[in-house]
């Protein structure tokens, strides 16, 4: 059975997208019966039946979003609900999800909008050559990606040389047997900063990573801003 999420448009009305066509949506998201020892803490945000966005923190985010659209979620959506789930992004703690959540809250309108369609939207051949990968390695590839978006909102993704590529190649997320590489380009680089990579190729460097675990975010975030120093970076 063809399992489907109600994702709003526009303030024009909403449209309906099939979330098994998408390795980052699923009947099953990650975020549900994730196990409360964890302790990990989701940043979320909803569309509400007048077009507003309304964004928290909670550790089972399929759940909180029950309760938002029965009223007992918070005073807010209780008299703007039905919503829908626009965006979602795991943290290793509350304090890292809450300072997420302030971050968020500053942005206008438009920021927020393009968060939540770079999220939902991507290439269909980068879709399928994350769904060829099994885990932990497809969710690295999807961690890896998220990263990549949140820093530069605007970036262009597609297949090339056989790898999901950003901005045309600056940054690559490549499959490895043992691994996935995080792959910068270096033009410019003093040898300071190239020493903060791994390999030695003359136009690209690395990130290697085994497991999940292994996802600096702050590190490869500054990675991203210095190698992608031309890019419009959040």
């Amino acid at each position: 059975m063809t399992e489907w999420l109600k994702v709003p448009l526009s303030k024009s009305g909403l449209r309906l997208r099939n979330v098994g066509s998408n390795p980052t949506l699923s009947a099953n998201p990650p975020f549900v019966k994730r196990k409360i020892m964890d302790r990990e803490w989701f940043f979320y945000m909803l569309r509400c039946k007048d077009d507003s966005i309304y964004s928290g923190i909670a550790l089972d985010v399929a759940e909180r979003l029950k309760k938002h659209n029965n009223g007992t979620g918070a005073r807010y959506t209780a008299v703007h609900r039905p919503a829908v789930l626009i965006y979602w992004q795991r943290f290793n703690s509350i304090s890292e999800a809450m300072r997420r959540e302030t971050q968020v809250k500053k942005l206008p309108r438009n920021k927020k909008e393009q968060m939540a369609w770079r999220f939902f939207d991507m290439d269909a051949k980068v879709h399928q050559y994350f769904e060829k990968t099994s885990s932990p390695q497809k969710e690295i590839c999807l961690k890896l990606r998220e990263i990549i978006l949140q820093v530069f909102p605007d970036i262009t993704e597609a297949m090339k040389s056989g790898v999901p590529a950003y901005a045309d190649g600056i940054f690559n997320i490549r499959i490895r047997q043992n691994q996935i590489n995080l792959e910068f380009s270096i033009a410019g680089l003093t040898k300071k900063q190239l020493a903060l990579f791994e390999g030695s190729g003359k136009t690209m460097r690395r990130v290697e990573i085994r497991i999940l675990d292994d996802i600096d975010e702050k590190k490869l975030g500054k990675l991203l801003k210095m190698t992608g120093k031309n890019l419009k970076a959040r």
